[in-house]
């Protein structure tokens, strides 16, 4: 399996992203966390988190 450099990875990666971006937000799938506050996550929510990870 041939190896791509880093730079063709990145773009690639980045081509990807903004077709990504072009299918999903027309349909307002960049809203879903106005959709769904209860998927809203903050620094606190993190910092409790991470005492279940002990």
């Amino acid at each position: 399996m041939p190896v791509i450099s880093q730079r063709v990875h990145l773009v690639l990666l980045a081509a990807r992203t903004v077709l990504w971006f072009a299918v999903v937000e027309p349909h307002g799938g960049l809203n879903l966390y106005a959709h769904h506050p209860e998927l809203q996550m903050g620094p606190v929510s993190f910092l409790v988190a991470g005492l279940f990870t002990w």
